[in-house]
């Protein structure tokens, strides 16, 4: 099985991302290791309560696989209570599914996720996607094809505030809120909780322009978009392992059929 997507502790605190099922694969042995995932709050390392040994594995450290060279946006958060150093911060964030209908696919797995910390709404979340909160997925459960699965979606750019024009980093991966990549959700219920580390489609690729209810850095905003710093487009992991470069006039319908793992839908070349 691939890594949870985002899970909670069994305690009911944040748990950690799917990035730290993926260490031991991408030259992190030793760092996962000596993490640990038993506690109230492990992934997340902002409280008195949170793992401290976590903490400390990640104050300062910038791990290269999960930084865009590219981004101007900070790539370790401001200091953390048991992170001093700051959290590393991802550029890419894992895909959840996508938001509403397209094609001859109707969409059932969408719920209106969280309504608190984001002002009245964090957005919709889904559960068709590559990587979901609180479950597995298979190769069996990509029967699309791993080819035409996106996993993990590139955001390496900052986004701007529809409401106040200003600029803002809206990375999924720790950066709505400044909490680092092993961020987590709470609860075991797919649609129960803020999903930090995962975005589910609801914007076309390159979008910039985002809504901030509060006006301020959304905590655990669910839909934050595909974009990047690079002109014309962003990288995408699709679930074979490969690395693709996608337009930001890519068919929303299309992006949206790459990011449902059992649509049905044929995509053809993209």
């Amino acid at each position: 099985a691939f890594p949870i997507g985002s899970m909670g502790t069994a305690a009911g605190g944040f748990g950690q991302s799917f990035w730290i099922g993926l260490m031991p694969y991408v030259d992190q042995a030793p760092f996962y290791n000596q993490w640990n995932p038993n506690g109230l709050y492990t992934g997340y390392v902002n409280h008195a309560s949170s793992v401290a040994s976590n903490g400390a594995l990640l104050s300062g450290k910038v791990f290269s696989f999960v930084a865009c060279p590219s981004d101007a946006q900070s790539a370790l958060s401001g200091p953390l209570v048991m992170a001093p150093g700051g959290a590393m911060i991802s550029s890419y964030a894992g895909i959840a599914g996508a938001i509403g209908n397209f094609g001859t696919y109707v969409d059932s797995r969408s719920t209106a996720g969280s309504t608190s910390n984001c002002g009245g709404a964090c957005g919709p979340v889904n559960s068709a996607g590559f990587f979901i909160a609180t479950r597995v997925t298979r190769i069996r459960d990509m029967t699309d094809g791993t080819t035409s699965v996106i996993a993990i979606g590139e955001q390496s750019d900052f986004l701007t505030n529809t409401a106040t024009g200003t600029k803002y980093d809206g990375r999924a991966g720790g950066g709505n809120f400044g909490l680092g990549f092993t961020m987590g959700t709470a609860g075991f219920s797919p649609g129960s909780e803020r999903q930090f580390g995962l975005t589910s489609i609801n914007f076309p690729v390159g979008s910039k322009k985002f809504a901030v209810p509060t006006g301020v850095p959304v905590n655990g905003a669910a839909n934050t978009p595909i974009q990047s710093i690079h002109v014309g487009g962003a990288h995408i992991l699709l679930g074979d392992g490969s690395v693709r470069f996608i337009s930001d006039s890519l068919n929303y319908d299309t992006l949206r059929a790459l990011c449902v793992r059992d649509d049905g839908v044929v995509v053809g070349e993209f």
